[in-house]
């Protein structure tokens, strides 16, 4: 065996190994550095009223559902009602004061009244010209205080959430 033949050998196996390192191996190392290139975009006063306050209110009883407000400098605040496991989203626009009536109701307040949405059923109801309410957890009775426009007394509705 001659020194040209073991040089020949060498090459051969060498030329392969550079080739895959070269082609195949480097690319996907530097791969993420390339990612982390993106230019970023400047801001201008304009997209500052699109910057919001992210408020977390206490989630229900069960952990299945969880509240959270955005509020913004242009007025249009935004309460989120969203489920932990199925995601559905509900959104209220101008929604304040929100709270849990148990597992199966989520209440909340607006400039037209109170909303009091059934959690399993989707369903909505409102009382309009409410200016407060209490709940009884123990015999799951909701008792609102109101006062029409029209009238000049205030009204007391009492609601059974029992079903």
């Amino acid at each position: 065996m001659n020194i040209l033949s073991i040089k020949n050998k060498v090459c051969f196996a060498v030329f392969p190994t550079i080739v895959l390192f070269l082609f195949f191996i480097l690319p996907l190392v530097t791969c993420p550095l390339w990612g982390q290139a993106v230019q970023k975009k400047s801001l201008t006063a304009s997209h500052y009223d699109s910057f919001g306050h992210f408020v977390f209110h206490k989630p229900s009883e069960d952990g299945n559902w969880s509240c959270f407000s955005m509020f913004y400098k242009n007025g249009k605040d935004t309460l989120y009602l969203k489920n932990t496991f199925s995601k559905k989203i509900y959104s209220f626009p101008i929604g304040s004061k929100p709270d849990f009536l148990g597992n199966n109701h989520f209440i909340y307040q607006t400039q037209e009244g109170l909303h009091i949405l059934d959690l399993q059923h989707g369903h909505e109801k409102n009382v309009s010209d409410a200016v407060n309410y209490s709940y009884s957890k123990h015999y799951k009775m909701l008792v609102v205080l109101t006062k029409p426009y029209k009238l000049k007394k205030q009204q007391i509705i009492v609601m059974d959430l029992k079903g």
